[in-house]
């Protein structure tokens, strides 16, 4: 299954995805704005 890319909704670039072990699943991060959120 693809997964489909994640924009972010200040600048509409595509998020970049992480692993983040103190929040223990996959985070986000919008490079242009510095956003960090969970995609999970």
């Amino acid at each position: 299954m693809d997964e489909i890319p994640v924009s972010c909704i200040h600048c509409n670039k595509e998020i970049t995805g992480y692993y983040d072990k103190m929040y223990k699943g996959i985070r986000g991060k919008c490079l242009s704005y510095e956003i960090d959120f969970p995609l999970e």
